[in-house]
């Protein structure tokens, strides 16, 4: 029984043990994830741009998003035209589109185990349509040859992305420590970013 609880107790320490990761590393993972979202995001992109049969607008959306992801996005913003379906601008912020990141600074990402979480502040904006203050992101889940976008938040982050932020009942602090099971690191938050608009600078080609 010792020799059996001896083990248990090695193995997980090596579970609980923080992976070390240089500055490179961690500049690689960023930039990787970081293309793999600007990719997804053009993809949706896409669909503004003609009339397509809806198998084709999941096969565009497939390598980037959950299955359930793909069905939330054709039935908040595809509609039917003439000649097949299409996502139409709004002058509102799409739901279940990727955020419109700056991928800068600002823009946050944590990792946790196979999960990475990309979030960025968006301020108020001004003008005929007015958004106040909040936080939008993504959870991104690594698999065995790429990634697959899995959640998208447009309004408020869940209570357990929050903690893992680390944003509290501050959400405009100017340094936040994000805490990670194998990465612990600090950023910061300064400088929060303007919201810019999504789709509703997109035009669809019907005709």
């Amino acid at each position: 029984m010792l020799k059996h609880f001896i083990i248990f107790v090695f193995l997980l320490f090596i579970v609980h043990t923080p992976t070390t990761m240089n500055a490179e590393e961690l500049g690689d993972i960023r930039e990787e994830v970081f293309q793999f979202v600007k990719e997804a995001f053009e993809a949706q992109v896409s669909i503004t741009e003609k009339p397509r049969r809806l198998h084709e607008i999941r096969d565009i959306l497939s390598p980037f998003f959950a299955a359930e992801r793909i069905e939330a996005f054709i039935e908040e913003n595809v509609v039917k035209v003439e000649g097949g379906y299409v996502a139409l601008g709004t002058d509102m912020p799409p739901l279940e589109v990727v955020p419109f990141f700056r991928y800068s600074e600002k823009t946050k990402l944590i990792k946790d185990n196979d999960v990475y979480y990309v979030i960025e502040y968006m301020e108020s904006t001004d003008g005929p349509v007015h958004f106040d203050p909040h936080y939008e992101g993504i959870q991104v889940k690594k698999t065995e040859t790429s990634y697959v976008i899995e959640k998208i938040w447009k309004e408020q982050l869940p209570d357990h992305v929050e903690q893992k932020v680390g944003i509290g009942e501050n959400r405009e602090q100017t340094s936040v420590k994000y805490v990670d099971n194998q990465l612990p690191f600090v950023v910061m938050v300064a400088d929060i970013p303007k919201k810019l608009p999504l789709f509703s600078t997109f035009v669809p080609l019907i005709g």
